[in-house]
């Protein structure tokens, strides 16, 4: 839903599978690692916490900037 150019009939497309892929590594890692969820933790009562899915897999203890998901290097 994030990349245009994966949807059918839209006005945008890849003009190179190297770029697509490009977009698609950003659109995961910002999913993972920057953008927060609504868990439930469980325990005393319903307690809903933001927490990204790479803290939740605890790959990470903190939310990530866009700048450290860029100068990441693996």
């Amino acid at each position: 839903m994030w990349d245009a150019r994966l949807t059918r009939k839209s006005l945008m497309f890849a003009k190179s599978i190297r770029w697509l892929k490009a977009k698609f590594t950003i659109c995961v890692g910002f999913y993972n690692f920057i953008r927060p969820h609504e868990i439930l933790i469980r325990g005393m009562g319903r307690v809903f916490r933001a927490k990204t899915p790479a803290m939740a897999a605890g790959i990470t203890n903190h939310p990530w900037t866009i700048k450290e998901l860029l100068a990441y290097h693996a």
